[in-house]
């Protein structure tokens, strides 16, 4: 440490666990971090934790904090205000606290820069950080499920550790689940004094893969990387395990990447720095060919046995008693698995003809499982049913990557519901070996009804109650929208024509802010420019108003829901 304390006030744990992370790694800083003026306010009153420095979110209860701050004589401790955005007023209330409060030192407008930051820091400490000053522009970004880190000219150590948020933002932006990786390294050389930062680059990329995909900590990896220079090309071929990793051409590992079956993750070897060696070159291929021969004598034992192997995954036992007290006769060879890793662990031996998984589970989740399961090809050689609490829209959209179209809720109430489904289940492996369709189902969906009609908004929800679905009427769009921080639907049935804030408003309000509900309009209008618009938008569903068809009303969000919840046939 280099003996200078500083305390970080962010509601963000993103913004506080970056700045813990640079400050105290590669600046050597004593970092402590809070999310509100109040546990800062309980910093500052033990003596252990009084920081040199405090820096903090501007939010309304700014003014409070200083006046706290100084009741209890801690004034003279230097401020930097991050300000996400500049208004009168904000700038107003600063400029009024700087006069009663001197202490504030640096305003910063977010998003910030980290290097206008530790200029800052320094200057109000009166110290020289050394700050990695060497060219370098690197970037991450996703599209279609590959992140794609592009390094430029050369490596920055303080770059470097950025790029671990980056990475952050990008998951939590795109709700990433199983990303392929790209790392480009445009016309970089590498030479003898590059090779720490070198590794320090990789390694942390490694690292912050696996902190945010903890199946890539034990499973194969889904990693190229490429370099348009031959002596950096031709090093990176020579101290990697996985030589057929690294390529010279954009097209052919991006091709690589969408072809991946098998692999090894991409770490660099330290031992090869200095001199390459080729030993480990060929031991993915020997792993790949004992993958396939252990594949074939499972495939040939399962074709001699009458039996049919059904695996249950999940960590709720009343679950498995569940599934258990349905699957009955000699037939049948059930197996309990309480969490996903486990499961996996046996696969090489043996792959069941059925799986009930779950898709929350500790250690290894539902959703890793198939991913290892798509990695390894064994999907295709078993049937697989999601049988989980959690079927949100984003679930059931993910579930479409892998192929998998068979899941229910687990809903005790529909008991029978469930029992005649896992019987057709059951009889279709039985005769065909795999599942030839069953009708998935959902309970508890939300029907948004935006229209300005009341006729049609209460003729839509008597539909709707009629068949176990959850209406929510809104007679605007402004009504609705406001709605949805407290109760997002499942799917929506909108008026195009409505005060206040039209269908065509809704949509493009939706799209702007990353909304994916199905949609389907209502509209008294057929004009060919209408529907034209509207399929700019991506909506394909459209109901002429009024609506007299109830099976159409019904079909329809069959259709785009992928479920089914006509239960009420009467």
């Amino acid at each position: 440490m280099n003996g200078f304390k500083i305390l970080i006030i962010d509601e963000s744990e993103i913004i506080r666990s970056f700045f813990a992370d640079i400050l105290k790694n590669s600046f050597r800083f004593e970092v402590f971090t809070v999310k509100d003026s109040i546990n800062a306010i309980i910093k500052l009153k033990n003596e252990n934790t009084i920081p040199n420095i405090i820096i903090m979110d501007y939010d309304s209860n700014f003014d409070d904090f200083l006046r706290e701050k100084a009741i209890i004589k801690k004034s003279y401790i230097p401020v930097i205000v991050l300000i996400s955005q500049i208004t009168k007023s904000a700038i107003l209330e600063i400029n009024n606290s700087k006069q009663k409060y001197s202490e504030i030192k640096k305003i910063i407008a977010k998003p910030f820069s980290i290097d206008s930051v530790l200029k800052s820091i320094g200057e109000i400490l009166s110290i020289m950080l050394e700050i990695d000053r060497t060219e370098c522009n690197l970037e991450a970004n996703f599209n279609e499920n590959i992140i794609t880190i592009e390094n430029t000219k050369g490596f920055n150590n303080l770059k470097t550790d950025i790029l671990k948020f980056k990475l952050k933002e990008l998951k939590n932006i795109y709700d990433i689940f199983m990303p392929r990786v790209f790392i480009m390294l445009n016309d970089i050389k590498i030479l003898d004094r590059d090779i720490s930062k070198f590794n320090h680059f990789i390694n942390k990329i490694i690292k912050s893969l696996e902190e945010d995909y903890s199946y890539l900590k034990n499973h194969s990896n889904l990693v190229r990387i490429y370099s348009n220079n031959e002596l950096t090309y031709n090093f990176l071929k020579e101290i990697y395990s996985m030589p057929k990793n690294v390529y010279n051409s954009i097209e052919e590992a991006i091709d690589s990447l969408n072809d991946i079956q098998m692999g090894m993750y991409l770490k660099p070897d330290a031992n090869k720095i200095k001199k390459a060696q080729f030993k480990d070159k060929y031991h993915s291929l020997d792993l790949r060919f004992e993958k396939e021969k252990i594949a074939k004598e499972n495939n040939e034992k399962q074709e001699k046995n009458d039996k049919i192997i059904i695996a249950i995954v999940d960590d709720d036992k009343v679950t498995h008693a569940f599934i258990k007290g349905i699957i009955k006769g000699d037939k049948y060879i059930i197996k309990s698995f309480f969490n996903g890793k486990d499961f996996v662990d046996t696969l090489a031996k043996e792959i069941p003809n059925l799986i009930f998984l779950d898709m929350m589970m500790p250690i290894m989740n539902g959703m890793e499982v198939l991913s290892f399961m798509k990695n390894n090809n064994l999907l295709n050689k078993t049937e697989v049913v999601i049988f989980s609490a959690n079927l949100s829209n984003e679930v059931i959209n993910s579930l479409k990557y892998f192929n998998i179209n068979n899941y229910m809720a687990k809903i005790v109430k529909n008991y029978p519901i469930i029992v005649d489904r896992i019987n057709k289940i059951l009889s279709d492996i039985e005769t065909n070996g795999k599942i030839e369709h069953i009708e998935n189902y959902k309970e508890d969906i939300k029907v948004a009804i935006v229209d300005d009609d009341f006729g049609i908004r209460e003729y839509v929800k008597l539909i709707m109650t009629n068949n176990g679905l959850k209406p929510f009427l809104y007679e605007n769009g402004k009504d609705f929208i406001r709605s949805l921080a407290l109760n997002q639907p499942d799917i929506i049935y909108l008026d195009l024509f409505m005060p206040e804030m039209s269908g065509f408003d809704v949509i493009k309000w939706l799209n702007k802010n990353n909304y994916n509900i199905p949609i389907i309009v209502f509209s008294a209008s057929s004009q060919k420019e209408t529907i034209k618009e509207l399929m700019e938008f991506g909506i394909k569903n459209f109901i002429l108003k009024p609506p007299s068809n109830p099976d159409l009303l019904l079909s329809k969000a069959k259709e785009l829901l992928g479920v089914n919840f006509k239960y009420n046939t009467n």
